[in-house]
């Protein structure tokens, strides 16, 4: 919860249960607790998206399961659900979160572990510390993600309107990252994104 949000304050700005309802082929509504049953039966989420900074809060995206993609919004979403309930997280609280304990306490996933994660990844990644990534580690971000899918998904061919509409941006804003940046992602970070994108 943020403080500073406005209208939004004091309410939760991550997802929650709540946030997802799932529906079988013949569209009949399917119990978000029965996890078993979603894994085998939904064929599409409706997912509400919440604080997002713009005018489309509370913005309800729907996706169709893709069962030729390693990429599925179903099997996704379920996976998230069953994360939470092996934690324990009480309904109502944000469902993205990590265990912090061997007796089962959590905490909540916040913007810097998602920065120390992609750091050590990266250095991982590229050993050589005279590698221009390396030498750039710190300029990662959590924000990072989102700025690479949108160069990703532009390199794989998809148009500005679609990049804006799967990131929740609005098209300026791709017109920019695109523009501002000079680097070229890795050819296999290209080709893997282009595959999914031709699936979705």
């Amino acid at each position: 919860m943020c403080p500073d949000a406005g209208e939004w304050a004091g309410t939760p700005l991550a997802f929650i249960r709540e946030d997802f309802e799932f529906f079988d082929e013949q569209r009949h509504s399917l119990l978000r607790s029965d996890l078993p049953r979603l894994q085998r039966y939904a064929a599409e989420v409706h997912i509400r998206f919440r604080y997002d900074k713009s005018t489309t809060n509370f913005a309800i995206r729907k996706f169709r399961r893709l069962r030729s993609t390693f990429i599925c919004p179903i099997s996704s979403c379920v996976s998230i659900l069953e994360r939470a309930a092996h934690l324990r997280i009480p309904d109502g609280f944000p469902i993205g979160a990590y265990r912090s304990s061997t007796a089962g306490d959590f905490k909540f996933i916040r913007g810097d572990d998602v920065c120390r994660v992609m750091r050590y990844a990266c250095t991982i990644a590229y050993p050589d510390i005279r590698h221009y990534m390396r030498q750039n580690v710190d300029r990662l971000v959590a924000h990072s993600n989102r700025v690479t899918a949108c160069l990703a998904l532009h390199q794989a061919g998809v148009n500005e309107e679609e990049i804006a509409h799967r990131l929740r941006w609005q098209t300026p804003s791709v017109r920019f990252y695109i523009r501002e940046s000079y680097s070229k992602l890795g050819d296999l970070t290209q080709r893997a994104v282009a595959g999914a994108a031709l699936t979705t």
